[in-house]
């Protein structure tokens, strides 16, 4: 091959590798920004289920404590309709 030739062939080949590099370089960056869209999402959705883990545990001790002052009313009407002993 002349040195023309040699030339041409050499920039060419420099030219699709470089592209080659980029598209993977893209590829790669597309690849980064989506893992970090994902992690955020996963973040999020984490939050949102412990929310809901408190809110839930919120809602339980306040039932429970509900039914106790139901039951302690329940108990102190009971009593109140009772006569005292002698009466």
């Amino acid at each position: 091959m002349t040195s023309a030739k040699l030339n041409a062939a050499d920039r060419a080949g420099d030219a699709n590798s470089h592209g080659i590099v980029e598209a993977a370089n893209g590829s790669a960056m597309g690849a980064n920004d989506l893992f970090a869209a994902d992690f955020v999402l996963q973040a999020g959705q984490l939050a949102a289920t412990s929310s809901t883990i408190s809110v839930s545990a919120k809602q339980a001790g306040i039932i429970s404590h509900a039914a106790a002052s139901l039951k302690n009313a329940q108990a102190m009407a009971a009593n109140s309709t009772k006569l005292p002993p002698g009466a």
